[in-house]
């Protein structure tokens, strides 16, 4: 029988081995990174007979390699890393995941001017469909070269708190290659985004 819970200290090992299958060794020392750094309490775990198929870390360390793209945001998290085992695709899971740690983060935090934000490569259509589908919103284009081109995306409390489901985020587009500028404004934000690169 499949559950989220919390994440806790005795689902790490598997996080990790799920993590380096979901996303590839060369991400091994990020996933570990955001496995230590990441907020117990907000970080979600699905379980299927105590054997963990999918997770959420939750993370607002400020060693992040892209808070200098976030300066400004108050009260910011990140779902550093979301995945679910392939066997468990295409059942509903990671909307699921994705949903109860929204609703976790924003009933834990104390501030009123919460964001949670996550980055999203161009190629990744299935992951940006499911954060659009949940509310976020782009909030700027980026290219640090080798270590990342994608799109920073996020959800804000305001708008989580106006239908308690997430809505659309308040969010301006940088004003440099991003996918509302001419020749994009009428293509999918992703085709968009990675021709801009």
């Amino acid at each position: 029988m499949q559950r989220i819970t919390a994440l806790d200290r005795t689902h790490m090992l598997q996080v990790l081995s799920l993590g380096i299958k979901l996303f590839g060794e060369a991400e091994f020392p990020y996933i570990r990174a955001a496995v230590n750094t990441s907020i117990t309490g907000l970080s979600q775990v699905v379980l299927d007979n105590n054997k963990v198929v999918g997770f959420a870390l939750v993370c607002n360390d400020e060693e992040s390699r892209l808070l200098n793209h976030l300066s400004g945001l108050p009260d910011a998290y990140e779902i550093a890393y979301l995945g679910v085992h392939p066997d468990y695709h295409g059942q509903g899971i990671g909307s699921k995941l994705l949903k109860e740690t929204i609703h976790a983060i924003f009933q834990k935090s104390n501030a009123t001017a919460t964001t949670i934000w996550l980055l999203v490569e161009p190629h990744n259509t299935v992951a940006y469909k499911l954060y659009s589908k949940n509310g976020f919103r782009i909030m700027k284009a980026i290219d640090d070269g080798p270590l990342f081109k994608g799109f920073i995306m996020g959800l804000t409390s305001t708008a989580y708190n106006r239908s308690k489901q997430p809505a659309l985020c308040e969010f301006t587009m940088p004003s440099h290659q991003t996918y509302m500028e001419e020749p994009y404004i009428n293509r999918h934000p992703l085709q968009a985004l990675a021709e801009a690169f």
